[in-house]
C-alpha cells in the first residue's frame, strides 16, 4: 500500500490547536522547566481536563507486583470488540490519563472498544523506569484479565509522543517476556524510537557544559 503526504494529515479540534499555540508562545525557547518548582508551576497552570460523558471508571490494577491507576471506558452500546491500552503523552513529566477522557470516550463508542488509559508515574518525582514499569503492569493485567472483564482478549497498545515511546517500550518488554499472544496491533503516533545517533551528540554537549 502506498500513502501520499495528505494521507498522513489529521484534523485537530480548533481548541487543541489554540492551546498548543498558547503553550509555545509563552514557553522559553529551547528548553522546558529547569527545576521541580518551575515544573510544578507549569503543571498548575494547565487547564483541568474536560469531563467525559459517561465518565471513566477509575481503578487501581495490579500485575508483576505493581499497582497502577487506570481509567476505563467501555462502549455505551454493545460489547467491546477489542481493548485499547492508551498511554498518554507529555514528555514523561506532564499530563495525565484524565487528559484523554473525552477522546477515549469517543473512541470507545465509535469503535466499540474498551479503552484503558494508564496513569503512569511521572518524572522527576518517579524517575525512569517507573513509567515503563507502570505501563507494562497495565498491559500484563489486560493480558490476564481482559477476556473475563471485557469479553475479548484482542489488545492494541498505543499512544502519542512520549506515550508512543512508552507503548513501544511496553511491546518490547512483552516480547521479552514471551507474552505477546493477544496483542494484535500498535498505534504509535510521533514517538521517539531510535536515539542511537542524536543521544550521543546531546550527551557530549551536556558533558561539555560547566
Amino acid at each position: 500500500m502506498r500513502l501520499s503526504l495528505n494521507d498522513l494529515f489529521a484534523d485537530l479540534p480548533a481548541e487543541q490547536v489554540d492551546e498548543a499555540r498558547d503553550f509555545y508562545r509563552t514557553r522559553a525557547a529551547g528548553r522546558g522547566p529547569s527545576t521541580l518548582a518551575e515544573l510544578k508551576e507549569v503543571r498548575a497552570k494547565r487547564s483541568a481536563p474536560a469531563p467525559a460523558d459517561p465518565p471513566a471508571i477509575e481503578e487501581v490494577v495490579e500485575a508483576a507486583g505493581i499497582g497502577v491507576p487506570v481509567r476505563i471506558f467501555t462502549p455505551s452500546g454493545g460489547r467491546p470488540r477489542g481493548v485499547y491500552l492508551d498511554i498518554h503523552g507529555g514528555g514523561f513529566y506532564m499530563d495525565s490519563a484524565a487528559a484523554g477522557d473525552v477522546r477515549n470516550r469517543r473512541l470507545a463508542d465509535a469503535l466499540h472498544l474498551a479503552v484503558v488509559s494508564v496513569d503512569y508515574r511521572l518524572a522527576p518525582e518517579d524517575p525512569w523506569p517507573a513509567a515503563p514499569d507502570d505501563c507494562e503492569a497495565a498491559a500484563l493485567w489486560l493480558l490476564e484479565q481482559a477476556r473475563e472483564r471485557f469479553g475479548t482478549a484482542r489488545l492494541v497498545i498505543g499512544g502519542s509522543s512520549a506515550g508512543a515511546t512508552l507503548a513501544l517500550a511496553t511491546l518490547l518488554r512483552l516480547r521479552d517476556r514471551g507474552a505477546v499472544d493477544g496483542v494484535v496491533g500498535a498505534a504509535l503516533q510521533f514517538g521517539t524510537y531510535d536515539l542511537s545517533v542524536g543521544i550521543e551528540v546531546w550527551l557530549l554537549d551536556r558533558l561539555a557544559q560547566p
